[in-house]
């Protein structure tokens, strides 16, 4: 087969259109099926926020999933016809996450894509015994691990980011000392990297002057800078993501704050973050995970989109390479036996996210981690 094909009821899109048309075709829909193949392909069920506050992460991951198909497609032309993609989406919310999860399985559809830990997490009390296979692409709950069961995840849990995080605080209070807060999303992963931030502060001594939370909903900060305003906070820890980080900070120029740092987590790295802060971005630090950018899918990704991948769209290219490297190892048949094992056995895997293994025990794979700062409307290594 050379040609990719899109399925939604009677709907067909060939070649010719591009890559463009098949991203803006899938964006506009809840769920759309993406297929090397007529018939015969094992179907991959890929529950990712389209929708909402957190729809750009999604449409990362989507188009990555995309462009690694395509790139089987290419390299393996007789195995790629094998793989079938369906998209749901969650809008970030667990409930809709479940009912997604629910839809697949009723469909027939064994092996699951899940992004976020909020849904993949409540997701993974179920697949062990619904005999189905879960991927977890930035999933960093460290309740998501458990030994030999059929939840596996290209990323490894908050306890190495919380250390990279608190490692930066110590590094910046040697040479300016201050008062640091923490202020967190009630949300499954900004909690589970709060309680870990505070134990590896706590290990180097760092107290923590100030500590709030903040629902999913609430976009204004204003009586939350007030009161660090009083406490004359130094480092801000700021757990939640991209766009919340935005109104955060824009709010806190407009307040007229200069702490020392703002330190974002993970999501932070992304352009609605930029959108919504404006100049006010500027300075603002965020820990990021390293990416592959030499390796041929992000420079694919870059040429096709403009921008450089990030660990969304990095995890979700290199989720679909696993699982068809599994599947190519199991004569493409949805043999969880033969999965889970084949899966487990991957060392060294030089992927887009960088060169992992599977921990055999657990099926994590981890991250390096690295410090970033806002410039210009991006952001880059700090010696830039």
């Amino acid at each position: 087969m050379n040609w990719l094909k899109l399925r939604k009821g009677k709907y067909c899109l060939w070649p010719s259109l591009g890559i463009f048309a098949i991203i803006a075709f899938l964006t506009n829909a809840a769920a759309q099926v993406v297929s090397t193949s007529p018939g015969n392909a094992v179907k991959i069920g890929f529950i990712t926020p389209l929708s909402g506050s957190r729809a750009s992460i999604g449409q990362d991951a989507q188009r990555a999933a995309l462009l690694a198909v395509e790139a089987l497609r290419k390299a393996k032309p007789e195995a790629a016809g094998r793989l079938e993609l369906e998209f749901e989406d969650s809008a970030g919310d667990p409930a809709r996450g479940m009912s997604a999860y629910k839809k697949l399985i009723a469909e027939g559809i064994r092996i699951v894509i899940t992004q976020n830990s909020n849904v993949a997490l409540p997701i993974s009390q179920l697949v062990n015994n619904d005999g189905v296979l879960q991927l977890g692409i930035s999933v960093t709950s460290d309740q998501y691990s458990r030994a030999d069961d059929l939840t596996f995840r290209v990323n490894g849990p908050t306890r190495f980011e919380a250390e990279h995080m608190a490692h930066f605080i110590d590094q910046q209070q040697a040479t300016l000392p201050g008062r640091t807060a923490v202020i967190a999303m009630l949300d499954e992963y900004p909690v589970r990297l709060r309680d870990n931030v505070l134990d590896e502060l706590k290990k180097r001594g760092i107290s923590v002057a100030y500590m709030d939370d903040f629902m999913p909903q609430e976009m204004d900060f204003r009586a939350m800078l007030a009161k660090l305003r009083m406490l004359d906070i130094k480092y801000i820890l700021f757990l939640g993501y991209q766009t919340h980080a935005g109104y955060f900070v824009r709010q806190l120029k407009e307040m007229a704050l200069a702490p020392a740092a703002i330190v974002g987590c993970v999501p932070v790295n992304n352009s609605e973050f930029f959108q919504t802060a404006g100049p006010a971005a500027e300075g603002t630090f965020v820990v990021s995970i390293k990416s592959a950018l030499d390796h041929p899918g992000a420079q694919a990704f870059k040429k096709q989109y403009g921008y450089e991948v990030n660990c969304y769209s990095a995890n979700s290219y290199d989720g679909i390479t696993l699982i068809e490297h599994a599947l190519s190892g199991c004569n493409y048949k949805v043999d969880l036996p033969c999965l889970k094992q084949a899966l487990s056995g991957i060392r060294d895997f030089h992927g887009v996210s960088g060169v992992k293994s599977f921990d055999s025990i657990f099926g994590d794979m981890s991250d390096e981690y690295e410090v970033l700062v806002a410039r210009e409307g991006r952001f880059v290594r700090r010696s830039e």
